[in-house]
C-alpha cells in the first residue's frame, strides 16, 4: 500500500516451492520469485499473506 495515495496493488502471487533435494526435513527452505514492480515512487508497505493470513510486512522506499 502506498503511504502517499493509499493505493493497493498486487505485485505477485503464487506458491512457495520447496526444493526436492536431499536436505533434512526441518531444514527445508521455501523459495519464491522476488521480481516485482511498483507503480510509483515513494514509501510502500509490502504485506506477505500465507493462506489469506498476514504473515508479515516491510516498508520500502521506491526511487
Amino acid at each position: 500500500m502506498s503511504k502517499k495515495t493509499g493505493e493497493k496493488v498486487n505485485v505477485f502471487e503464487g506458491s512457495i516451492g520447496i526444493p526436492n533435494t536431499a536436505i533434512k526435513d526441518n531444514d527445508k527452505v521455501g523459495r519464491m520469485p522476488s521480481m516485482m514492480t511498483l507503480p510509483s515512487k515513494g514509501l510502500w508497505r509490502l504485506e506477505a499473506y500465507v493462506e489469506e493470513k498476514l504473515f508479515g510486512s516491510v516498508v520500502v522506499e521506491v526511487h
